[in-house]
Order: C-alpha cells, then sequence, then structure tokens
C-alpha cells in the first residue's frame, strides 16, 4: 500500500498518531508533505500564540511543554550560528529522515503542482491531519477513500 501524509509542521509537537505510523510502517509510506507557512498561529497576534501554548500545555503536559521548548529554541539557536547540524528531535521531518522517507515542502496542498506529485506517487491512501480544507481536486487522488 501507497501512504502519503499532509501536514503542517508544529514545532513543539509531533501528532502521536503520525509518529506511530511512521515508525510502523516506514517502507509503505512513499513521502511526507509539509505544508509550510500556514500553522495554527501563523500571522495571528500575541494572544491567539498564547492561546495555542495553553492547549499545547494541556495535551501534552507543561513541564514537558516547556521542556521542548527549551530544546527547541536550544536547535534554532545553534543551527543559525552553525554549531551543530541536528534537527529538532520533535520535527515531523526529523523521524522521517530517519526512516528515510521523501519530505517535500509545499506552501498548498491544493496547489495544481502538488496535486501533480501526488498523482505521481500513486498514492492509495492519504493521512491528513493538518487542519487545510482539502479541496475535491486532492481528495480525488488515493484509491482508498478517493
Amino acid at each position: 500500500m501507497n501512504i502519503f501524509i499532509t501536514l503542517s509542521e508544529e514545532p513543539l509537537y509531533i501528532n502521536p498518531f503520525v509518529k506511530k505510523i511512521i515508525v510502523a510502517l516506514p517502507y509503505e509510506i512513499t513521502g511526507i508533505g509539509i505544508q509550510q507557512g500556514k500553522t495554527i498561529v501563523a500571522g495571528k497576534g500575541i494572544s491567539d500564540k498564547i492561546k495555542y501554548l495553553i492547549t499545547m500545555a494541556v495535551i501534552s503536559d507543561p513541564l514537558n511543554l516547556i521542556r521542548r521548548a527549551v530544546l527547541y529554541t536550544s536547535f534554532v539557536f545553534l543551527e543559525k550560528i552553525k554549531i551543530i547540524g541536528f534537527k529538532n528531535p520533535y520535527s515531523v521531518a526529523a523521524v522521517a529522515e530517519k526512516y528515510r522517507i521523501p519530505i517535500i515542502y509545499c506552501h498548498n496542498v491544493n496547489s495544481p503542482d502538488f496535486i501533480e506529485i501526488l498523482k505521481q506517487k500513486n498514492v492509495d491512501v492519504i493521512i491528513n491531519p493538518a487542519q487545510a480544507i482539502l479541496r475535491k481536486d486532492f481528495l480525488q487522488i488515493p484509491k482508498v477513500g478517493g
């Protein structure tokens, strides 16, 4: 079965469901499409960002969230000054790379270019836990559930 996953990258959180699928079925995943620039809080005000952090704290335990935030900030800082080449361990991209799953970055999963990539991958199932509204062209691609 050819599985493709599309999602938005969240800096402090990897969806446990997505991670379990990647770990359990790495050879069946033909790729992961990461939509950039449209996270839940992108372009939002400070109050929306605070609400997002509170939500993340409730979902993942406040102490764990603080630990991940410090770790993520460290990785961003070290990456900027080019000291280490490690990626954020809470990144979907880092998990995908560990299992040698191709990553495709896009700005819109509904774009004609991205739709064409999905068609070429001959996808049976698309898993999309992102909050993007999917258009008919996208929904007709997978063989199962399309």
